[in-house]
């Protein structure tokens, strides 16, 4: 399925609000509401908008993310390599290897862990040497979308599978900006709660699935 017109989604999000003519929400505000909504989208389901990339690596056990990524979700394999296991336990590594985090210079990652408090910080084991190659799978929040890609029929970049979600934020975003008016205050409120709804029933829907891909990840591969 292709992905949605940037136009398509300004569209319905003028019907909804009753102004079709854009006099009260123009242009500029739509666009910078279509890039919020998309960006608020992938905060809360990173995979919205996932990529595969090389990783450069750091030697060492402790590897960061570039500037440019959003969330590392899995790490795939070894660069003309063998594959990586996923999520390993941290805390058992810890306590059966104590001094895991010192390897280096290892000619492969074997496995790797994450720390939810640091999502930009993720750890390999054993250790490799600087500028290893890992083929990652990233989180990337995509570039905005313009004006001239309104006027060009541009698409946006994630899934059509979150376009009513996008398109309930867009509506939360203009009657934010007059929520003095008891109605619009309303309004913004049933909106929003219908964003959180719809991302929702789609994270219970996956769950089923990510479960099965976490149990997969940590089989020797």
């Amino acid at each position: 399925m292709a992905n949605t017109l940037i136009k398509a989604f300004i569209d319905k999000a003028k019907v909804r609000v009753v102004d079709e003519d854009m006099i009260r929400w123009d242009l500029p505000f739509w666009i910078t509401a279509l890039n919020d909504a998309i960006n608020a989208v992938i905060t809360i389901r990173p995979d919205a908008h996932a990529k595969t990339a090389e990783f450069s690596c750091v030697a060492g056990t402790i590897q960061t993310l570039d500037e440019n990524f959003n969330i590392l979700l899995d790490v795939i394999r070894n660069v003309k390599g063998k594959a990586v296991r996923g999520l390993d336990d941290m805390e058992m590594l810890n306590n059966y290897r104590p001094d895991w985090i010192e390897s280096i210079d290892q000619k492969a990652a074997d496995c790797y862990m994450q720390d939810e408090s640091n999502p930009n910080t993720f750890y390999i084991y054993p250790g490799v040497s600087d500028k290893h190659k890992l083929l990652i799978s990233v989180s990337m929040f995509p570039d905005p979308v313009t004006q001239n890609g309104y006027a060009s029929n541009e698409t946006i970049s994630i899934s059509p599978a979150y376009d009513n979600a996008i398109i309930e934020y867009m509506i939360y975003l203009a009657f934010i900006r007059d929520a003095e008016f008891a109605s619009n205050a309303s309004n913004a409120a049933l909106a929003q709660q219908a964003f959180f709804s719809l991302l929702g029933v789609k994270s219970k829907a996956d769950s089923q699935f990510y479960k099965s891909y976490q149990r997969n990840q940590q089989t020797p591969k």
